[in-house]
């Protein structure tokens, strides 16, 4: 983009490789958005289990990792007795772990029969023996001192007892409070029962569910996400130095719109920074910090939208066909504003709603239907602004609009491909395995 105002100030090649950086950085689409967590706090009591006595908890987790339970404080005046048993199952299907209610959490407990079409996995089932919930217990009593081996689930078409060779990983050490240790890298459904006592006697108690592997608490769909948030944040930094640099070698020649593509670079790091950062308190920690994701997307959103407004301008030939916007500086405002407007929306619903949403799918074909139109201005723009410099008969420029306008037609081919494969891999897939994710 800094190739079209000042033209004169950096060399072809600078120019060439600067551009592609800054389109091919800026193309990037926001990842998904909702985090999985390492650390569950489970609270019930005499009230809530007449309603729900079946809790759920999905996770893609490295082979070796460890389930543990921790029995956190109780109130149980006069004592109860509890029966609490849990089942851990992997899934070759990701939505079979992940697309859980407590209806279909009551349907797969115990099952040991796979349900969905191309699915397959193992499962144990634990029943602890009646747990006499009294004032200031001592230990955890859901600790389980052997841990038990993994059972095929079985499929209608098919039943197989050979247990196929899987990677090992590092072991991690048992810890007091475990009570399963997965076989394979997969997603993971755990759910735990805890029966009714059918007393009128009122008790309350506190679990704390954690899933720990040789990455922390970092699932495994997300390790590689954490890492290519490092790299990027990285590139972005060495990026924004190259920019400094160039600027200040070339500091007479510099336009307003230099700074503002400073800007585009510096929320990209920002951008990056704030998600390797969730990623980090999630590995370490176990829970998401409130509010981080919804900062990034914003962030993400502002960045996308100064960058399709810098195209713009630039398309429209500011500083090398016209001095000055005028008009039409109001109408690129008003663009990059709604397009502000959806992004911004788009991003707070792919944090905080379910995927397949009516409100989500809306907002992305709105968000869609806006992009394409952006497009597809900053083509005829880009043809108008050709078409005069033809008329001037000035090569120079002209060879640096054609060269824009490549790199602009490769980054739109670029992003359709990415669309088609992840509707494909993730949209139509009807098992999306732990490899795809």
């Amino acid at each position: 983009m800094a190739t079209l105002v000042t033209h004169c100030a950096f060399s072809p090649s600078r120019r060439n490789i600067l551009l592609t950086l800054v389109f091919i950085l800026i193309s990037i689409p926001p990842l998904h958005a909702v985090l999985e967590q390492g650390k569950w706090t489970l609270s019930v009591d005499s009230e809530m289990i007449k309603k729900e006595n079946y809790f759920y908890f999905s996770k893609t987790m490295f082979n070796n990792s460890l389930v543990e339970i921790k029995w956190l404080r109780e109130e149980c005046s006069p004592s109860v007795n509890l029966s609490i048993s849990w089942y851990l199952r992997s899934c070759r299907c990701f939505e079979e772990a992940f697309d859980l209610d407590p209806q279909r959490a009551q349907t797969h407990f115990g099952s040991n029969v796979v349900s969905k079409s191309g699915d397959s996995g193992y499962y144990i089932t634990h029943v602890y023996e009646p747990i006499e919930c009294h004032q200031h217990m001592t230990r955890n009593v859901l600790a389980v001192s052997v841990l038990e081996k993994p059972t095929l689930m079985k499929t209608p078409q098919l039943e197989t007892p050979n247990t196929p060779e899987r990677r090992r990983r590092d072991t991690e050490s048992p810890t007091h409070d475990t009570v399963a240790q997965t076989w394979e890298d997969s997603p993971y459904m755990f759910i735990i029962h805890i029966a009714n006592p059918g007393t009128e006697t009122k008790w309350s108690i506190k679990l704390e569910v954690s899933m720990r592997g040789p990455h922390q608490y970092i699932s495994a769909s997300e390790w590689p996400l954490m890492i290519f948030y490092m790299v990027m944040c990285i590139i972005y930094v060495l990026l924004g130095v190259l920019w400094l640099a160039l600027s200040a070698c070339y500091w007479r020649d510099l336009l307003r719109i230099q700074f503002w593509i400073g800007g585009v670079i510096f929320l990209g790091m920002l951008e990056k920074a704030v998600y390797y950062a969730e990623f980090q308190s999630i590995r370490y920690d176990g829970l998401s910090v409130q509010g981080a994701v919804v900062f990034a997307e914003v962030l993400s959103a502002v960045k996308r939208t100064l960058a399709r407004v810098l195209v713009i301008i630039a398309s429209l030939g500011y500083g090398i066909v016209k001095p000055r916007l005028g008009a039409l500086l109001h109408r690129v405002v008003g663009v990059g504003l709604l397009y502000l407007g959806f992004s911004v929306v788009e991003g707070v619903l792919r944090v905080n709603s379910e995927q397949g949403s009516s409100s989500r799918i809306l907002c992305d074909i709105v968000l869609a239907v806006t992009d394409s139109c952006i497009v597809c201005y900053i083509f005829v723009s880009l043809a108008q602004t050709m078409k005069l410099l033809r008329l001037r008969r000035n090569v120079v420029k002209l060879s640096l609009y054609r060269h824009f306008t490549n790199t602009l037609i490769f980054a739109v081919i670029a992003s359709v491909v990415f669309i088609v494969w992840t509707t494909k891999t993730f949209k139509l897939s009807k098992c999306q395995s732990v490899s795809a994710i």
